[in-house]
């Protein structure tokens, strides 16, 4: 059992044994191809697609953006 501030999960199904671990977090962030994955009805924000591609895009916006901007 984990309780983070944010917690991503890229790919991950959302299989109870997973689930069940991570509740307590405070943010949850979810990445899957698959629409009907039972993690996105956990998540506080779900992000449809291949999480290699989200994540490389996302590196890439991070980059090019000064924080406080």
């Amino acid at each position: 059992s984990v309780s983070p501030r944010l917690y991503i999960a890229c790919g991950i199904s959302g299989a109870a044994q997973h689930t069940s671990g991570i509740r307590e977090a405070q943010t949850i962030i979810a990445i899957n191809p698959d629409r009907n994955a039972p993690i996105f009805a956990l998540a506080d924000l779900g992000l449809l697609g291949d999480a290699r591609e989200i994540l490389r895009r996302a590196i890439q916006l991070l980059e090019e953006e000064p924080v406080g901007a």
